[in-house]
């Protein structure tokens, strides 16, 4: 079976008016299943639909959105200057839930399809996490773990079941908690949990041995402690440390490879036993259309295998979302002739190639191309076309149409690549040329 390979989109830039932030002009978190994307943009909370960006609504000094609901409420914090403050968006609606909590400081990190977030209310000297539930407007706080003075929820399913880290005074000790049906239990040593899918199996990061740095793990949280799985890191040479940032209903994992003496970061995609490419892959390799692009970390993964992330782009710092594709099929694209069903309007159709039975074009292969991109595919079929018929007045007609295609789509791509200048447009639904440019 033909390895997994993704088709990368990049996400549209908020314009060049804004400030840019210290970490770039974007930056994203989280994804649902809708590929609806949460982040933001120029300092402040943003969610793309597909790949335009969306404002939301939030107080304008500063904000992040962290994560997203299958009805497209965000969640996150906002007030980036101390005390930061925990908040909510839920059908168009903004609350600020810091006015509901006890301590100065909060921030929201995540939250279910029930609109229940989690997060982190407290000030210097500790802090523990809450759980708010936005529908019936009920808070509830947990202490920290015996012992500890310090404790934040990361991480919540649609089963109700929280996961969070706990720590004493000196930030020592860190372990990982497991709250359901109003049973905490302490799972262990980590350093982190940052999700957990509604198997209650959870990922982040741990020491696994004393003389090794932190690494990614997936585990299943529950009554005792938890057996964490080593997931590696990139082979590359010094990154050594990994982080695991998502996990989707399937148990794939996503987050980065990084070393501790420079600061290059390496996205990665971990596939759990029984998958076909089950095992640790830096996701660069693997994606088709990345030319210029450096893939620093992947944030988020849905279940249908989208991933989205953060990284460069010929030096510049850009968001991308990643759509899951098998090798066979990336190939069928660059020979379709004819096209039929909705591919022209952005959905799923038939493509029939020289030879060969009709074949499915899934949505996101097409849709997410820009239109200059597909025309490079339509050359590449035309000139397919014509050398099946051969040597005749059809077929040049065909070889020259094609080319005059080609050379119109290749003189666009070029300039949607150049380096953009002040005040121009974003090209916002470019996919870097493949193997046709």
């Amino acid at each position: 079976m033909a390895m997994q390979t993704y088709v990368l989109t990049p996400l549209a830039h908020p314009p060049v008016s804004l400030p840019q932030h210290e970490y770039g002009y974007t930056a994203v978190y989280g994804i649902n299943n809708q590929n609806q994307v949460v982040g933001y943009a120029s300092r402040e909370a943003a969610r793309w639909d597909g790949t335009e960006l969306v404002a939301l609504p939030t107080v304008r000094n500063g904000s992040y959105g962290f994560d997203i609901n299958e009805s497209g409420a965000v969640t996150g914090m906002f007030h980036l200057a101390y005390p930061t403050r925990a908040y909510v968006i839920r059908d168009g609606v903004f609350l600020d839930i810091s006015t509901m909590l006890p301590g100065a400081d909060s921030a929201a990190v995540a939250l279910n399809d029930a609109g229940v977030v989690v997060g982190r209310t407290g000030d210097f000297d500790g802090g523990q996490p809450f759980i708010y539930d936005s529908a019936a407007g009920r808070l509830t706080l947990l202490p920290p773990l015996p012992g500890h003075v310090y404790a934040m929820a990361y991480a919540i399913n649609n089963a109700g079941t929280v996961a969070g880290i706990s720590k004493r005074a000196d930030e020592s000790d860190a372990r990982v908690f497991h709250h359901r049906n109003g049973q905490t239990t302490d799972c262990g040593a980590a350093s982190e949990v940052n999700a957990i899918n509604s198997s209650d199996v959870a990922c982040g990061s741990r020491t696994f041995e004393a003389i090794h740095p932190a690494r990614a793990y997936r585990a299943v949280l529950g009554p005792g402690p938890a057996a964490f799985e080593d997931l590696g890191h990139s082979p590359q040479p010094g990154l050594y440390n990994s982080r695991a940032l998502d996990i989707n209903e399937h148990g794939v994992v996503v987050g980065y490879s990084y070393g501790s003496q420079n600061h290059v970061m390496r996205a990665f995609v971990h596939y759990p036993a029984g998958h076909p490419d089950a095992g640790f892959h830096d996701l660069e390799p693997q994606v088709r259309g990345a030319d210029g692009w450096e893939l620093e970390t992947a944030m988020g993964i849905n279940d249908r295998g989208v991933i989205v992330g953060n990284g460069t782009y010929l030096g510049e710092s850009r968001s991308f979302v990643l759509h899951p594709v098998r090798q066979r099929e990336v190939d069928r694209i660059l020979s379709f002739i004819t096209l039929f069903g909705g591919v022209s309007a952005g959905g799923a159709g038939t493509g029939i190639i020289p030879g060969g039975p009709p074949v499915p074009i899934p949505s996101p292969l097409w849709h997410d191309l820009h239109p200059a991109q597909r025309d490079l595919h339509l050359s590449a079929a035309l000139d397919n076309l014509a050398t099946t018929l051969g040597g005749n007045g059809s077929a040049e007609l065909l070889h020259d149409t094609a080319r005059r295609i080609r050379h119109a789509a290749a003189t666009e791509l070029r300039r949607l690549t150049a380096p953009p200048l002040t005040g121009s447009a974003d090209t916002t639904r470019l996919i870097v040329p493949g193997p046709l440019d």
